[in-house]
């Protein structure tokens, strides 16, 4: 709608995807390079940054390939704490199933 309005007169807009971080995943997409690209992104800082990817898009084509290596590597995933304590991410790996 506002892309439309703006049309009318040709100005120059930039649209966002609503925000609130997204990480949006092609059927083009090298599936192993973006589930890489996506740990770092949601896992940085312990999901405390705020640019954390918090809206994941990914494609139907790729969608299940996706979402596999995802939670193999989020299982993977191990929180270190003082260097004495080692947590797994296993509840994220319950989300996933």
């Amino acid at each position: 709608m506002l892309y439309g309005l703006c049309s009318n007169t040709v100005k120059r807009v930039a649209l966002e995807l609503g925000g609130n971080a997204p990480f949006v995943v092609f059927a083009s997409a090298d599936v192993d390079a973006a589930v890489s690209g996506l740990i770092a992104a949601k896992f940085r800082h312990s999901g405390q940054t705020c640019v954390t990817a918090n809206r994941i898009l990914v494609q139907r084509p790729i969608y299940q390939e996706f979402v596999e290596k995802f939670r193999a590597k989020t299982c993977d995933q191990k929180v270190h704490y003082c260097q004495f304590t080692i947590l797994h991410t296993s509840n994220l790996c319950h989300l996933l199933i």
